[in-house]
């Protein structure tokens, strides 16, 4: 039997779900941005005009979903870091 063919972690564009983390939390701790080819700082932050053009692109889809998996509101670690630094999509 062949073997199945392996996901592409080498992406050509940056899925929405790339972006998760980096809205959560302001940085890229999986490297989902990095395997999409945005390049990151040494902290591991995209670069912040690309973040604020990813934010106004999957904004809103992002808050409806984080809003689903925190319905008590933020919790201890406050609001996202994208809503804090950029404000509403």
């Amino acid at each position: 039997m062949p073997p199945r063919p392996k996901r592409n972690k080498h992406r050509a564009v940056a899925a929405p779900e790339d972006w998760d983390e980096v809205f959560e939390t302001g940085y890229d701790g999986f490297f989902d941005l990095k395997w999409a080819g945005i390049a990151l700082d040494e902290d591991d932050r995209p670069d912040r005009e690309e973040a604020r053009a990813a934010w106004r692109r999957f904004g809103r889809a992002f808050l409806e979903e984080y809003s689903a998996r925190n319905p008590n509101g933020p919790g201890r670690y406050g609001p996202p870091w994208a809503l804090d630094e950029f404000g509403p999509p």
